[in-house]
């Protein structure tokens, strides 16, 4: 048989392939194959989605840390000004 390798060019095979692969499938084992498969595609949908959720709720709480760190140094320098004698900015 005719076919082209990865570089077109011609190879002739001396195996015919209709009488290479001389096996059948168990019809139980492909049902069970495509059920497994089937639940682990849901279950990677829902871990996916629930690390979506973990990581924007991780982004919420540093950004709100953040800010609330901000806001306590801000606070000091405020207090520092006024301590030395100057006056608070803003």
């Amino acid at each position: 048989m005719l076919y082209l390798d990865w570089r077109f060019a011609p190879v002739f095979d001396l195996i015919d392939p209709k009488t290479a692969y001389t096996g059948t499938h168990n019809a139980g084992l492909v049902l069970l194959s495509v059920i497994v498969a089937t639940l682990a595609a849901f279950v990677a949908l829902s871990i996916s989605g629930r690390i979506v959720v973990a990581v924007a709720l991780a982004f919420v709480f540093f950004t709100s840390a953040a800010w609330a760190f901000a806001m306590v140094i801000g606070r000091r320098q405020g207090r520092v000004a006024c301590q030395a004698g100057g006056a608070p900015h803003g």
